[in-house]
């Protein structure tokens, strides 16, 4: 059209483009003699395209090995952008946002990544908000006031904990995972009140020395809400993590990923037995994990408890 003599002008209304669109389309697409190179232009958008989706690192090789190494493993998002914080290289940075962002550019492309996830079909939401709990409790305790030994995992005792909902209205589980070993102890919930969490708790913990229970680190769930009388029954102190940061128990949203494959999404709890629920939970406790080189949680607990002992 610009070779017939048409003003930019009429050609950007003839597309429906803005005149500066088109002007910049001209500007970086003339070849050597000043000419629109009509080509040249249609192959650097298509590399344009295959590029400019992907919002994040990719040409940082270990980060990209690091998130699908996690995701192969059935980490979530959030438990990867968090474990990648405790790397101190600016490289190895990238939000929970810019994952599935990039999971979902790399779908748009035919690749197979999103197929990785634990829910891949299911939809993921914008989050807003500043991340702080709508209702303040100023008894709780937030995690970030944890002994040092709760955060770098050096002695035993600190717990994550949260709860697992079956098919609506038939009641949960509450799991309570070991920091240190990963060790769990879970039982059936029959409802999220405070006191029957709480009781529920204790029943769990019977078998464990108090020694081996110190600190609680939980969400923000109403379930949690006694965590004052939860304290004085367990003898322990207990913390809470931010809210809507999930990533920040990973532990425990792992654990809960591994429990869904004995008990998946929708399962009616009210025909669960607790010989089921301890059966799962001894299974995963004797299952070998690479992270601790191949032995199980209940192994590791056993070798450091006799070491201590010794």
């Amino acid at each position: 059209m610009q070779a017939l003599g048409h003003s930019r002008a009429d050609i950007a209304s003839e597309l429906k483009r803005d005149p500066s669109t088109l002007s910049r389309e001209l500007r970086r697409n003339v070849d050597a003699t000043g000419k629109y190179a009509a080509i040249k232009a249609d192959r650097k958008a298509k590399r344009r395209r295959q590029t400019c989706k992907l919002p994040w690192k990719v040409n940082h090789v270990p980060l990209k090995e690091f998130v699908l190494e996690k995701l192969r493993l059935k980490w979530s998002p959030e438990q990867i952008a968090g474990q990648l914080r405790l790397i101190r290289d600016p490289r190895m940075q990238v939000s929970v946002e810019t994952i599935y962002a990039w999971i979902k550019a790399n779908k748009r492309q035919g690749g197979q990544v999103y197929r990785l996830l634990r829910q891949s079909n299911k939809k993921r939401r914008r989050r807003y908000g500043t991340g702080v709990s709508r209702r303040s409790d100023p008894t709780k305790k937030p995690m970030e006031q944890r002994p040092v030994s709760a955060h770098n995992r050096s002695r035993l005792g600190h717990w994550e904990s949260d709860t697992m909902e079956g098919r609506k209205g038939t009641g949960y589980l509450v799991t309570h995972v070991e920091r240190k070993t990963g060790f769990l102890v879970a039982s059936y919930l029959p409802d999220k009140k405070a006191a029957t969490l709480n009781a529920t708790s204790v029943r769990a913990f019977k078998g464990l020395p108090s020694s081996l229970v110190r600190t609680l680190t939980t969400d923000n769930g109403s379930e949690f809400s006694g965590h004052r009388d939860l304290e004085r029954l367990l003898g322990c102190s207990v913390y809470f993590a931010p809210a809507r940061q999930p990533w920040q128990r990973g532990q425990n949203e792992n654990l809960n990923g591994l429990l869904r494959q004995y008990f998946p999404k929708g399962s009616d709890f009210h025909k669960l037995a607790e010989e089921e629920v301890q059966a799962a939970v001894a299974e995963l406790n004797h299952r070998p994990r690479k992270k601790y080189q191949f032995k199980s949680p209940h192994e590791l607990l056993m070798l450091i408890t006799r070491a201590l002992q010794n």
